[in-house]
């Protein structure tokens, strides 16, 4: 399930270098941030300097390495993630099913288009967040995408199912068409699932997770005001305003409703202010 070709558990010799440099840097600040130097300035500015020289850094210092979205790497690597974002565009553009961009995002790591929904439309992922592919909810359902986020009250939940870009994604009238009323009934199949066997995705996230942390408890306990839900489906030409107006209800129940394109927009938003 990781979201990288590589392994962030496997480090070479290079990599375990600049972590030893970035660990005995951050030796000589306290947990709480009291710095144990005068030079506190300079101290940060070198752990700067690392994080730019290796970024990978905060995957090996994360909850789960291999999933981890690093917000460094849309400023380093922001002319890639812009030609993934057009051949990503190129791909909606043609008459593809939901199989084929899952595969566009595994294949082209392309996780961050997906991450970028934490830009506007949640109020966690901006200290700390990751994301699963195809998550298993055992035995018989699983989420296209996981993405936990963390903000000051802990971490959130978001499940997020695709559907076609395109194909009876809307009826005449704007109502739901028969592709994102499928893409709901999923999410309320997850969502009766989750009330009853949360605890058990404890099992999933400890297969992934970094062995020397320890989860908190928002992935033992239970809180349905933790989870939220997102169904992507269709394009704008699609929606009108009856549509819009569906979207505003379906969200007061807990389900967000987003067309490609605005996915589009918010990774846009993303690569331009390079911050989740």
């Amino acid at each position: 399930m990781s979201i990288y070709k590589r392994n962030f558990f496997e480090l070479n010799t290079e990599e375990k270098e600049i972590l030893q440099q970035y660990r005995e840097l951050d030796s000589q600040v306290s947990i709480k941030g009291i710095v144990q130097r005068k030079n506190t300035v300079d101290l940060h500015m070198k752990m700067l300097e690392l994080y730019r020289k290796g970024p990978f850094i905060l995957n090996v210092n994360s909850y789960f390495p291999n999933n981890f979205l690093n917000d460094i790497e849309l400023a380093t690597k922001n002319a890639d993630y812009n030609i993934k974002l057009e051949k990503f565009i190129e791909l909606i553009d043609k008459d593809v099913n939901e199989r084929e961009v899952l595969n566009f995002i595994r294949d082209n790591e392309a996780h961050f288009i997906i991450g970028s929904i934490l830009c506007n439309h949640t109020l966690y992922g901006h200290h700390d967040r990751y994301i699963f592919q195809e998550f298993p909810l055992p035995p018989n359902h699983q989420a296209d995408f996981l993405i936990v986020g963390r903000n000051s009250m802990g971490f959130h939940f978001l499940f997020i199912e695709l559907e076609n870009p395109s194909g009876k994604i809307t009826l005449k009238d704007g109502a739901f068409g028969e592709t994102i009323r499928k893409g709901i009934g999923q999410v309320n199949d997850w969502k009766h699932w989750l009330d009853k066997n949360f605890s058990t995705l404890i099992n999933v996230f400890n297969k992934y997770k970094n062995p020397t942390e320890n989860l908190p408890s928002e992935f033992y306990e239970y809180d349905s005001t933790r989870m939220e839900y997102v169904v992507i489906a269709g394009r704008r030409k699609d929606f009108n305003d009856k549509t819009y107006l569906l979207k505003r209800e379906s969200a007061k129940n807990g389900i967000k409703i987003f067309h490609y394109d605005n996915i589009i927009d918010e990774t846009k938003w993303l690569l331009k202010t390079c911050s989740y």
